[in-house]
């Protein structure tokens, strides 16, 4: 960890004026959280930084907390906390409480976005309960700083298994008003730290979780990316599974709007390869692997279904942004009053077009 900041300091010094201070004397935040505190009304924000004194031991990181009425207040206000000078500009990521998020992330988000120091591509994400737990948590391998948990989420990103949403990200889905964002949604295990989650917002508000599967058929189905593989039990009680990679995925969407009443079809198509097959049945012949092959389609489409349907009629929210398909066959501007009325009203119809190559002896 200190390695890594003292290139990042090397490269600023490198690279133009600044008022030069011992590294002793700076506090470089990597990681910010913030949670709701009910019983005062206010937002709970807290830092952690490296300690670079020669008495601090290895990989040693500071923690400063406090309470204000705003997010521009809680920053300013962690001067008071520190003989350090605080340095916001290397923040890696920013953890939300389930609470605080429910609140409505639109003003905290846009104060930091407003601020030059704060980098637009820092990581959003909710975390289960309170987000300052995560400061105090011990990982015995793991390093609980911002360097790491952006790798972890960038990781996470690559191989789609989490929607890796920055800060100018959410801004620019919540500004759109025609796509509802979603984040990386994180767990805090005995051990170690989950992050294969979303969670999903209706405008600002966040509204509710999916799981890892969910979450790679939402990256799929807004054209994010494609996933990098899904396990499926063929039989629970005989423990039989199939292993498929996905090569490519791509979302099409028709829109249909006729007197008033909004329709999409949603055709999502991917090719995959067999590369894990554990069944006592051979898949030697045509007849058997498209038997396997179908099993696979039917069970995506259940759950592109449940996650796109539900999402819309239980919260009216629109993560895989089909308001953006939808907006030229309106005339005029409406309110999103008028837009979640109508689409929660409207139907969709959701079709997954599965073509799987068989890669490998499978007996």
């Amino acid at each position: 960890m200190k390695k890594i900041c003292l290139l990042i300091l090397a490269a600023v010094l490198l690279g133009g004026c600044w008022d030069e201070r011992p590294l002793e004397e700076m506090a470089l935040i990597t990681v910010i959280t913030l949670d709701y505190d009910e019983e005062t009304d206010s937002l709970i924000l807290a830092a952690s930084y490296p300690e670079f004194s020669t008495q601090a031991a290895d990989d040693q990181e500071v923690i400063i907390a406090n309470k204000a009425r705003s997010t521009a207040e809680a920053l300013y206000l962690l001067n008071g906390l520190t003989d350090k000078v605080i340095v916001e500009g290397e923040v890696q990521v920013m953890f939300v409480g389930e609470e605080m998020a429910r609140k409505g992330l639109y003003p905290v988000l846009d104060t930091l976005q407003r601020n030059v120091e704060v980098s637009s591509n820092l990581y959003i994400c909710v975390i289960e309960g309170k987000a300052n737990e995560l400061l105090t948590t011990a990982f015995e391998d793991k390093p609980l700083d911002g360097f790491y948990m952006a790798r972890l989420i960038k990781k996470q990103e690559q191989i789609n298994e989490l929607p890796a949403t920055s800060l100018n990200d959410f801004h620019s889905d919540y500004l759109s008003r025609h796509t509802d964002p979603i984040l990386p949604f994180i767990k805090l295990k005995e051990k170690e730290i989950e992050a294969s989650r979303t969670a999903v917002f209706v405008d600002d508000s966040y509204t509710t979780h999916v799981g890892t599967d969910e979450t790679q058929l939402l990256v799929m189905l807004r054209n994010d990316g494609t996933s990098s593989q899904f396990t499926m039990n063929i039989d629970n009680d005989k423990k039989e599974f199939a292993t498929i990679a996905f090569v490519t995925s791509h979302t099409d969407v028709d829109v249909h709007y006729e007197e008033g009443e909004l329709g999409f079809d949603v055709m999502l198509d991917m090719k995959a390869k067999l590369i894990e097959y554990e069944g006592e049945e051979e898949i030697h012949s045509p007849e058997a692997f498209e038997e396997l092959s179908s099993q696979f389609q039917n069970h995506l489409q259940q759950i592109a279904e449940d996650v796109v349907l539900s999402m819309q009629q239980e919260y009216g929210a629109d993560p895989i942004g089909l308001g953006e398909y939808a907006r030229p066959h309106f005339k005029k501007e409406i309110s999103m009053e008028e837009w979640r009325s109508i689409f929660q009203d409207s139907q969709i119809n959701l079709t997954v077009d599965l073509t799987i190559t068989q890669d490998g002896d499978f007996r």
